[in-house]
């Protein structure tokens, strides 16, 4: 890759995922969760699976997109089951489940991986003259 080409493969994840939050939530509400959103993580296990195939940069993007939409049901999937699950017999309760969701991806942020990361990079900036960067063999 070269230039911009993995900033587009990156974003283009959030295109997919945008675009598909909203069919996703009607479809949601119409049929079984348990079949929907398992159906879509196995989906969206299979083409995260795919992405190790790219061989181009335009099937890299490809990739990137559809995995944003495979990915978009899962997390207002799992919300929408756990306001199904409580009845208004739970009171003030039910609000605490979603909230340890969203805590969870906070603490997920801020576990301290997120410090090794330029590490890493700068690992793999140092090799960078020993490694091939090409897609496919030539």
């Amino acid at each position: 890759m070269e230039g911009n080409q993995f900033n587009i493969a990156v974003s283009v994840l959030f295109v997919g995922y945008i675009l598909g939050q909203i069919p996703s939530n009607l479809i949601l509400s119409r049929v079984r969760p348990s079949l929907y959103l398992s159906l879509f993580v196995a989906l969206w296990g299979a083409v995260s699976t795919c992405t190790a195939a790219a061989t181009t940069f335009n099937h890299l993007v490809v990739l990137r997109f559809f995995l944003g939409v495979t990915e978009a049901p899962y997390f207002p999937g799992a919300l929408f089951l756990l306001s199904a699950w409580y009845t208004k017999k739970v009171g003030t309760r039910s609000c605490c489940r979603p909230m340890l969701i969203y805590q969870e991806l906070a603490v997920s942020d801020a576990d301290g991986f997120d410090h090794y990361v330029p590490l890493l990079t700068c690992t793999v900036v140092s090799n960078s003259d020993s490694m091939s960067y090409q897609a496919s063999p030539e």
